[in-house]
């Protein structure tokens, strides 16, 4: 099958469209990111993924190989930006230091971390400064999944019309 000069041209339309709406939501993002205010009006709360992210923890397999990806490259723990982010983890029931005693017996992981919260080499402290791109990282896969489902729709409504 050839491709004509017109599609050639329409490709180039749409690649470079594609472009400048790519261009628009990394701006989107980091506006979204720095600003409240804009978190508010564009109904995107990071902090609130990050938090279901540290709660189902331990459920997800696919999420939890994320987050344990995500403090191992950035050397950092918890979703909060501060020097306390670590204690985000006892939002999780296993990481919870406040279960009971015969609880904490029978459960070796409360009162700690996962053992993807990194140390610093120079320091030994753990590093809890992750939690910004950890919210860039979230929009981003938040982003990435509605752009997957839309070119699922669009692939539905051309298969249909081919019948």
């Amino acid at each position: 099958m050839l491709i004509s000069g017109q599609d050639s041209l329409e490709y180039v339309w749409m690649m470079t469209i594609f472009f400048f709406v790519q261009i628009a939501f990394v701006i989107i993002i980091f506006v979204a990111v720095y600003s409240p205010e804009a978190q508010k009006a564009l109904h995107m709360y990071p902090d609130v993924a990050l938090n279901k992210a540290i709660i189902k923890y331990t459920e997800d397999d696919d999420l939890r190989d994320f987050v344990n990806n995500f403090q191992e490259t950035f050397e950092c723990c918890g979703a909060s930006d501060n020097d306390e982010g670590y204690k985000d983890w006892t939002k999780n029931e296993y990481y919870n230091c406040s279960v009971s005693e015969l609880q904490k017996k029978s459960n070796t992981i409360s009162c700690s971390v996962p053992y993807s919260c990194c140390l610093r080499s120079e320091s030994r402290v753990v590093d809890s400064a992750c939690g910004l791109n950890m919210q860039i990282v979230f929009v981003l896969t938040w982003m990435a999944q509605k752009l997957r489902d839309q070119i699922k729709a669009q692939r539905q409504k051309w298969n249909q019309r081919l019948r």
